[in-house]
């Protein structure tokens, strides 16, 4: 290892000094290859979010069982009426 570096620091034309010591190219090793993996990781996270394959977004969604008589099916129908989802399952009496 000696011998090539005493090589390598005897032919400098051209060789940047940072390339000349070894734990200053792994350094900068290190820094290429952290900026050039979260550039890519930042460019993979904004396709996928831009095709809606994002971060999932908070639950808005709440699960409401109603039990009520025939005559008041219309009154809970209407008290719900603003939910996106609404399912209706018919229950046997309890």
């Amino acid at each position: 290892m000696g011998d090539w570096t005493y090589a390598v620091e005897g032919s400098r034309a051209g060789i940047s000094p940072l390339l000349l010591n070894p734990a200053l190219t792994a350094l900068c090793g290190a820094l290429i290859g952290l900026i050039t993996g979260a550039l890519i990781g930042w460019v993979v996270d904004y396709t996928l979010t831009c095709m809606g394959a994002g971060p999932p977004l908070p639950a808005h969604e709440t699960l409401v069982t109603v039990r009520a008589n025939e005559d008041k099916l219309d009154q809970a129908y209407a008290a719900l009426s603003r939910a996106r989802h609404l399912h209706v399952a018919g229950g046997a009496p309890v």
